[in-house]
């Protein structure tokens, strides 16, 4: 028999298929209409568990299929989401009572029941963690000097300004007898363009200084660590204080932000309300001055009154720096008159007339 013949039988085979479907579905709407005439003709065996009618009737495609045309969304498991999620919000409350923390008992109350429980239980344990973080550190100390700005509601308290190093190669004998620094002293010259070096303990001599530029809204990135126009000037400064250095290599190079106050002066801060303390704005002098400001802050957080504590920085409110532009262009002003100055002098062996305008413009 050829394939042409067998092929109405098949068509028959697939209508009586289509029709028994057919009838499975209208039987389905019936039932959930709540027609009487559907309620008879149940398919199940004795030793089978009574099902839901839709399962006993429909194959799963044809279940979707009528759920789809009903408008029916499948709600799987309702019951134990509803309720995994409401005892999460109330051992989360609990929790942020606790806490002592309106704020973890509202999030967790308005959050857990419209997260999966996972996350759910994710998010508001943060919150409740977080905040007995807080309660049992006991004193919180921020001490984040050129990093401040980052940190919100802190944008202007400090200004993060660059100072770059260089550094020589290892100097004999013969070459220290010429430079001296015996004792290993540091050295400066004190000019409107801050300057400072030292000699190392492997006897390089270390040698830094300011020029690099401020960058808008206190940016700090890698790539400023770097300026090579900064590094060339400060081997010209170098070897100009220092002209037994000809010839000498300079191997390193580096640099970083520190942090500037509006009014240059540093400042160690304690509020015994809030159990919270600051300690910054050293200028580049934190070497030594973070040694001293830590033991005052322990003075101020142990509530013991010393001499330490009596220092004219301790309870110091600097100014908060411009907004930007204002920021940047001040800023890169000083620095840029600080330079003239420089320049003037170097020419004139006076004290140079911007040196008043940039005392003005720095604050001190």
């Amino acid at each position: 028999m050829s394939d042409t013949d067998r092929a109405p039988s098949s068509n028959t085979a697939s209508d009586e298929d289509r029709e028994a479907r057919d009838d499975k579905i209208e039987l389905a709407k019936a039932r959930l209409d709540g027609s009487p005439e559907a309620t008879t003709g149940s398919t199940d065996r004795p030793d089978e568990p009574r099902r839901p009618w839709w399962q006993r009737h429909l194959e799963p495609g044809e279940r979707q299929r009528i759920m789809g045309e009903l408008g029916i969304k499948r709600q799987a498991h309702w019951a134990f989401r509803f309720s995994t999620m409401l005892a999460l919000s109330v051992v989360v409350a609990v929790m942020g009572l606790s806490a002592d923390s309106a704020a973890v008992v509202i999030g967790a109350m308005l959050l857990a029941p419209l997260m999966q429980p996972v996350l759910a239980v994710a998010a508001c344990i943060s919150m409740a963690l977080f905040r007995l973080a807080l309660r049992s550190a006991g004193h919180v100390v921020l001490a984040t000097e050129g990093w401040t700005p980052r940190l919100a509601g802190h944008e202007r308290a400090i200004a993060p300004v660059y100072s770059l190093m260089v550094a020589t190669e290892p100097l004999t004998e013969e070459q220290w007898a010429r430079v001296g620094l015996a004792e290993r002293e540091v050295f400066s010259d004190h000019g409107h363009v801050v300057i400072y070096g030292q000699r190392t303990h492997d006897d390089r001599i270390a040698f830094g200084g300011r020029g690099a530029p401020y960058h808008w809204g206190s940016s700090i990135r890698p790539e400023f660590d770097h300026d090579e126009r900064v590094f060339t000037a400060l081997h010209d400064t170098l070897t100009g204080l220092l002209p037994q250095l000809g010839g000498v290599r300079f191997t390193h190079a580096w640099g970083g932000p520190l942090g500037i106050a509006r009014d240059w002066h540093p400042a160690v801060t304690y509020d015994r309300t809030t159990r919270t303390g600051r300690a910054g704005g050293y200028v580049g002098d934190g070497v030594a001055a973070t040694n001293l400001a830590g033991r005052t802050l322990a003075d101020l957080v142990l509530d013991r009154h010393t001499a330490r504590t009596e220092l004219p920085w301790v309870g110091h409110r600097s100014p908060r720096w411009e907004r930007e532009p204002l920021r940047w262009l001040g800023i890169n002003a000083g620095l840029r008159l600080a330079d003239l100055a420089e320049r003037e002098e170097a020419r004139t062996a006076r004290p140079a007339r911007l040196g008043s305008l940039l005392d003005r413009l720095t604050s001190h």
